[in-house]
């Protein structure tokens, strides 16, 4: 029995060993560039430091990974690690890369990777010194006078020579807040004219702006609204307030006359929709949420959603991507215009349904070719505008039983 039981464990062993050393040979068999190697491999190095990484043959879509490895001093999980952590690209050159090292991160040994699409090559190994957020209870003090940040002794006296945040270059820094797991304070500064919010980063002495184009708001600070803001521009709600008109128009097409058997046809294909639609919405955050160390925000969700696809399939990702998304745009397209073309030719009957309909599909045309980036920023007052109406035009719908559909 024994000699059975040395026998299992010596295979596992060896098919463990074996397969540690097949891993490690494949990943150092990759090469991305040539002449390649890191300045500073062996030293190490404090948060904020720069890398320098050089070689040839470097590419403009190459990125940088790092893998932190660190000793936990549990007996059981003696290492701990994450990984991989997106560099932040300081300056890009054709013979090399120079990036910024994390904080937040405890002492670790850190293996540094290029990236290009799906392969990874190992460049070089550093070490890194302890630059993780405080995790006592800290308490600050903003002094309008010198323009600086203090921070407050457990004497309840600022010690403004050792610890004090240079703010001169945006002295109007005002409505601070702190954001939760983060070495630094939250809020609003001017910015071309206008009230924006910023992040002053502790560690690094750097102001972070915190709004993108058409969102100057604090919710943008906190992260709690600023997701329903941006759901307007779906227009899922206004959209199904075009739709439902040409929806019931079909179903009663279809032979369904009383009103309780539209109701019941109409219910249970909106029910098919919510679980598609739900379904798609699962997959997307979860696709935006595991690839967002790989790329920065981009300015709308189109890029977004071609550098995803690129980054996991290639080339064939952006053709699939393009096809789909023809396709359902396509639909929804479709039932636009023939909701407009319906409802304007019953408005104004001396104009024929058709007319309506190439004047849509032209006027639809010549802005579609405008840009997304262009076409979300002229929608934006319109959409912050018309969604709360239609919001509560639907909630009204739903809830008009309980006040027997009485007007206003």
């Amino acid at each position: 029995m024994k000699s059975i039981l040395s026998s299992i464990l010596l295979t596992l062993s060896l098919c463990g060993l074996f397969s540690a050393c097949g891993n490690d040979d494949d990943s150092s068999q990759i090469q991305l560039v040539t002449d390649y190697g890191v300045t500073e491999a062996g030293q190490t190095l404090r948060p904020g430091d720069i890398v320098h990484i050089y070689g040839n043959g470097f590419q403009a879509n190459d990125c940088v990974e790092y893998d932190f490895r660190w000793d936990t001093g549990e007996q059981m999980f003696p290492e701990g690690f994450r990984g991989p952590v997106a560099a932040e690209i300081a300056e890009s050159r054709p013979d090399g890369i120079d990036v910024r090292m994390p904080y937040r991160m405890p002492p670790s040994r850190v293996d540094i990777f290029l990236r290009r699409e799906g392969d990874r090559m190992l460049m070089g190994k550093i070490l890194l010194s302890d630059g993780q957020t405080p995790k006592d209870f800290r308490l600050y003090a903003l002094d309008s006078q010198r323009h600086t940040i203090d921070r407050i002794g457990a004497d309840g006296t600022a010690n403004a020579s050792a610890n004090a945040w240079d703010i001169s270059t945006r002295p109007d820094f005002h409505s601070i807040a702190n954001c939760v797991y983060t070495y630094g304070l939250c809020g609003l500064s001017k910015a071309h004219g206008i009230q924006q919010p910023f992040f002053l980063d502790f560690c690094t002495g750097e102001w972070r702006p915190l709004y993108t184009t058409g969102y100057g708001t604090l919710a943008l600070v906190t992260g709690k609204h600023s997701g329903f803001i941006q759901g307007y521009n779906t227009v899922d709600a206004l959209a199904a307030l075009v739709f439902g008109v040409t929806i019931i128009t079909a179903i009663r097409q279809l032979g369904f006359k009383s009103q309780q058997s539209v109701s019941l046809a109409t219910t249970k294909g909106g029910m098919i929709g919510i679980f598609g639609i739900g379904i798609l919405y699962i997959g997307l955050i979860y696709l935006g949420t595991t690839s967002r160390h790989q790329f920065a925000i981009a300015a709308n969700g189109g890029t977004t959603l071609n550098q995803i696809a690129h980054y996991y399939m290639g080339d064939f990702g952006n053709v699939l991507l393009l096809t789909l998304a023809t396709i359902t745009c396509m639909t929804t397209a479709m039932g636009l215009v023939v909701a407009f073309a319906q409802d304007f030719h019953y408005r104004f009957p001396q104009i024929s349904y058709k007319a309506f309909l190439r004047g849509n599909c032209l006027l639809s045309f010549l802005v579609a070719n405008m840009g997304l980036d262009r076409i979300v920023s002229w929608s934006i007052p319109v959409l912050m505008f018309l969604y709360p109406l239609a919001i509560v035009l639907i909630l009204l719908g739903i809830f008009s039983p309980l006040f027997k559909g009485a007007s206003l």
